[in-house]
């Protein structure tokens, strides 16, 4: 009884604690044959509350790579233009800019792929993101991203270490298995 809990008690902390590996996933469309490489969602906002909450996903099919974002709009009702910028500042200094497709309207749901935070108020947005974007983002960190709106900019930042870190590597697997 004594070794097993001392297993538990040194073993626990490293499930619990240890560094996070972001699963990209490679599936093959049983009727087309076409490759789909998706990463799981993953949260990108700076805080615990559930309507501030903005996530992120990466995916890939037939050559054209998609940033998928569900950013909350804290209640605020905008809409964003084709052609409306979304700009990500790396803490290397560069920008990464992508530009909208569609027109969209806020809408209360939109800002989470999860329950906490489902009934925000937000966009789920998709992003048509390039190679040499998808480098970048691959091998600097993200400092803080600016959605370009009808009520002026909203902004995001990425305080928590965590975030940051689990962020950076869903892009560095993501483009390592687009490489692959």
């Amino acid at each position: 009884m004594k070794n097993q809990l001392i297993f538990i008690f040194v073993l626990l902390p490293i499930f619990l604690f240890g560094q996070k590996e972001f699963k990209i996933t490679k599936t093959v469309d049983e009727f087309t044959g076409d490759t789909l490489i998706q990463s799981a969602w993953v949260k990108m906002s700076n805080t615990d509350n559930a309507n501030r909450q903005s996530y992120i996903r990466l995916s890939s099919s037939k050559g054209v790579n998609v940033f998928e974002i569900m950013y909350s709009t804290l209640g605020q009702i905008a809409s964003i233009s084709p052609g409306d910028e979304f700009y990500i500042k790396l803490q290397s200094g560069t920008v990464v800019t992508l530009k909208n497709s569609d027109f969209q309207i806020s809408e209360k749901g939109k800002a989470s792929p999860v329950f906490a935070g489902s009934e925000a108020t937000g966009f789920h947005l998709f992003f048509p993101i390039s190679n040499e974007d998808l480098l970048l983002l691959s091998q600097s960190r993200i400092e803080k991203c600016r959605l370009s709106t009808s009520k002026g900019f909203m902004e995001t930042g990425i305080s928590k270490e965590e975030n940051r870190e689990n962020v950076f590597l869903v892009f560095k697997n993501f483009f390592t298995a687009l490489s692959n």
